[in-house]
């Protein structure tokens, strides 16, 4: 592949116009009217204007780019609202993928069931767009809800998916019939290591097609990596690219590139400022048959190019098996690094004025007016439709989570009212009974705080009201054990804990 990418603005159409005028017109050379334009035209790294794609062919392909446009707005407006919910106390953390979106979109149209995917915590717009998370699982898994984060059951910060890979009686599931999301891991670059070895297994698939059952359909599945540009300074990453580049395996490596990590700029620990110019001593040589990997750039705005890249890439590498580097560049980040920070802090104006510029939902939807594909006012409706579902989904999650534990509120203070009035020697228990009052939307961990305080200042007493009240620091706590305590190991038929322990027998004469 070319190491630049030569893309040809207006501006160098209007001048090769002018050179021909000229030519037309004077006894300027052809030659020089060559060098003229040769010189005009130059290597860039950004493009203000897509390249214009071919008409739409039908119907059903403006209905397909008005779903994606739309998933890319509910991520959006996801994103934005998550934002804004840790920052107004209502959740604890939030790291979202904000300018990720049309890549993402472009991605999962180069899906299959049966492929795998081994990411990290920006990659909720492929989520969306496979219709492995909803709106609801995205906030459920924000507010902690253990009983609305069907991934984690909120034990895994947000934006941490996952399916399940075995069922309840140990056994794996159908697996090449579905997609398959491993849990999202928090060390950087930690995904890349795992991306290699389900990459390999699909390599061993092929060459043993008996071994496939459920779990491969001839090792045609590819597994999908995600990792920020900042990560490729993990060794974890060189490492795996190089063992992927010789064993030859279906792993596609996509790099959002925004040109951060956190707040350090590229130029501080990429070579070369990009990470595919870095890896271009990787790339296979198809004229000289050596291994490696193949290399590919796309910009993260333009969504008719990343189709057809992502088209490309997936394609053949199904048929090659050959690993890929997927460069996905002048990514932008609307929204900053995480909710701990703000990145107006240390972006020049002028880096957030591109980023505003080169925002990818907005370059979409111009390129959706430019080619006819939506009018303004269809836009502007998607956009207002993907907030309302979002505000709606958002509301409706935290009240979920809120309304069981008010359930529990009301169902505990009750009895320290009961407790205060039956025992005024102890003046504690009416501190705790208006402490839990104060508590407007109190978390699950501090009402069974308060409960056992106050079951331990009735030590030795004995009532229907404090067995009641050691009823529910009982239940609560059974409770608390199931939902964040149970499946830290495997707890199926098949687990290791079940292995019957064989004492070791010592002959009379041992030393």
């Amino acid at each position: 592949m070319s190491d630049k990418i030569y893309l040809y603005p207006v501006r160098y159409i209007q001048t090769l116009k002018f050179a021909l005028l000229l030519l037309a017109f004077s006894n300027i050379s052809c030659r020089n009217i060559a060098n003229f334009y040769n010189t005009s035209m130059v290597a860039t790294t950004t493009s203000s204007r897509h390249k214009k794609p071919p008409a739409p062919q039908d119907e059903a392909y403006r209905q397909e780019v008005l779903h994606d446009f739309h998933i890319c707005c509910i991520s959006r407006e996801a994103s934005v609202v998550a934002r804004r919910e840790v920052l107004m106390g209502k959740a604890n953390f939030g790291i979202i993928g904000d300018g990720k979106e049309v890549a993402q979109v472009a991605m999962a149209k180069a899906w299959r069931k049966g492929d795998f995917r081994s990411g990290y915590y920006r990659d909720q717009t492929l989520l969306f767009a496979l219709g492995q998370m909803s709106l609801d699982n995205f906030f459920g898994q924000l507010y902690g809800d253990p009983y609305g984060d069907p991934f984690s059951g909120g034990r895994q910060m947000n934006s941490h998916p996952a399916t399940a890979f075995v069922d309840e009686a140990g056994n794996f599931v159908d697996q090449k019939n579905r997609y398959n999301i491993t849990s999202d891991i928090a060390p950087t670059a930690g995904q890349v290591a795992r991306g290699i070895g389900l990459a390999f297994a699909s390599k061993k698939f092929r060459e043993n097609p008996a071994l496939c059952g459920e779990l491969s359909d001839g090792g045609n599945e590819v597994t999908f990596v995600t990792i920020g540009d900042a990560s490729t300074s993990e060794g974890a990453f060189w490492e795996t690219l190089n063992a992927a580049g010789v064993l030859q395996v279906p792993m596609a490596v996509s790099v959002w590139d925004d040109g951060y990590g956190i707040s350090v700029p590229k130029k501080y620990q990429t070579i070369k400022e990009s990470i595919s110019e870095a890896l271009a001593g990787f790339e296979a040589d198809t004229a000289r048959n050596t291994n490696g990997i193949n290399i590919y750039k796309g910009k993260a705005w333009d969504y008719p190019a990343l189709c057809q890249l992502y088209k490309d890439a997936i394609e053949e590498m199904r048929t090659s098996h050959r690993p890929a580097l997927i460069h996905i560049q002048e990514v932008t980040q609307q929204l900053g690094h995480s909710t701990s920070g703000d990145h107006r802090r240390y972006k020049s104006p002028e880096r957030l004025a591109f980023e505003d510029e080169f925002d990818c939902n907005r370059r979409m939807a111009e390129w959706m007016m430019e080619s006819s594909i939506a009018t303004a006012e269809e836009i502007e409706k998607i956009k207002s439709d993907a907030k309302r579902q979002v505000v709606e989904a958002a509301q409706g999650a935290y009240r979920n989570y809120h309304n069981r534990v008010g359930a529990l509120k009301n169902q505990l203070l009750p009895l320290l009212k009961a407790l205060q009035t039956a025992h005024p020697e102890l003046p504690v228990l009416g501190l705790l009974s208006n402490e839990l009052t104060q508590k407007r939307e109190p978390l699950r961990f501090e009402l069974l705080q308060i409960a056992r305080r106050a079951l331990a200042l009735l030590n030795g007493k004995n009532s229907d009201t404090v067995s009641d009240l050691a009823g529910f620091v009982q239940s609560e706590t059974a409770e608390g054990d199931r939902i964040y305590s149970r499946f830290l190991l495997s707890e199926s038929p098949r687990s290791p804990l079940r292995v019957p322990v064989i004492p070791a027998v010592y002959a009379d004469d041992a030393p």
